[in-house]
């Protein structure tokens, strides 16, 4: 029997809950980064303080004094720190490009104060950069493989056949991860080095000019804190805009293997929903014409719309489910009822 629209508002319910389960990851890495955004601040702010006291006088400090050359006692217990860095960006897995500025600095027989202070400040949003791509890069692909395994349990319970679903491909999940869908032509991994480059060069300017304008310690940390605020702002948004891409991405290809041919988009509506979303509220995309932020969600940062399965085309085959052999062939069998997920991924994935 087709499906009726009382059934159709239950399944789609279903399917939306999907997507909302699948933000709550990103929920959580969004935790995880505000954590290492807060530890980084707080090392930043004890560097400055530090370098601050270290050399202002009772007026303060001027260009001249902060570009002084470090002595030598100085320099050396800053090559200290430097092999400490070295060896931490080792350990971290720090990019080949970093590690060669830090092993350069470290052989360099003149260094002054404000190098000093600049190599410490890259390190650590070095690190920061890194956790956060690694961070983003497994929330990625965890979203994947879970949204296919889940979407396809729940599809083939709508469809009232349960097959076996191949195993998620790790090259099939990279090439996705890292494909570059928005306008600019970057993928996520990009961004997140664009933006630490950005947040590296404002906090140099900002520092030269708080010293030029005579700005003591304590306006020196603030605009720390505000440009790290601005960079934190950056990378949730980003969490959310891929995590919702790429739960789109894995749900269209599922789609397409099972063999749905079009999809409905579905808008959450309320008085938040954006103008585009309210305007792509149910409407229909054939598989082959889906493409996130053009046909598909997401549609801007922060976009709670989502892809259903366009459930005119699907039928509901009643209330005990078809089961067939391994690689979906020989007799089928009737399953009482609605085979739970774990149940369904131990025969039909595992």
């Amino acid at each position: 029997m087709t499906i009726n629209q009382k059934n159709k508002e239950y399944w789609a319910k279903r399917y939306e809950l999907l997507k909302d389960e699948a933000m709550q990851g990103a929920d959580m890495t969004v935790e995880e980064l505000s954590a290492n955004f807060d530890r980084t601040l707080r090392r930043l702010t004890v560097e400055i303080e530090s370098w601050y006291k270290r050399y202002a006088t009772e007026n303060g400090i001027a260009l001249e004094e902060a570009r002084k050359q470090l002595n030598k006692r100085e320099l050396a217990d800053f090559k200290m720190t430097l092999e400490e860095y070295i060896e931490q960006a080792k350990r971290e897995d720090l990019s080949k490009e970093h590690q060669r500025m830090l092993e350069n600095a470290s052989i360099r027989a003149r260094l002054d104060r404000t190098q000093a202070l600049y190599i410490s400040v890259v390190h650590e949003i070095e690190r920061l950069s890194k956790a956060e791509d690694d961070s983003l890069s497994q929330l990625l692909r965890d979203t994947y493989e879970t949204t296919t395994y889940k979407t396809a349990h729940l599809t083939q319970t709508v469809l009232g056949e349960y097959n076996i679903v191949p195993k998620v491909s790790k090259d099939v999940v990279d090439v996705v991860i890292k494909k570059p869908w928005a306008p600019d032509g970057k993928d996520f991994s990009g961004r997140i080095w664009d933006d630490r480059t950005k947040l590296v060069q404002t906090i140099q300017n900002d520092f030269v000019q708080s010293v030029l304008a005579g700005d003591g310690m304590a306006k020196m940390t603030e605009n720390l804190a505000t440009r790290m605020n601005v960079s934190q702002s950056n990378a949730r948004r980003l969490v959310e805009t891929e995590t919702a891409r790429i739960y789109e991405e894995a749900f269209t290809n599922n789609m397409n293997d099972i063999g749905v041919e079009k999809l409905e988009i579905l808008a959450t509506l309320d008085r938040n929903t954006s103008k585009i979303c309210q305007r792509m509220d149910g409407k229909i995309v054939p598989i082959k014409d889906a493409k996130p932020g053009v046909t598909i969600p997401p549609f801007h940062c922060h976009c709670r719309s989502t892809t259903i399965p366009y459930f005119d085309d699907l039928e509901i085959k009643g209330e005990t489910r078809a089961s067939r052999g391994e690689g979906g062939k020989g007799k089928s069998e009737q399953v009482d009822g609605e085979l739970k997920y774990d149940e369904w991924y131990s025969k039909y994935v595992k």
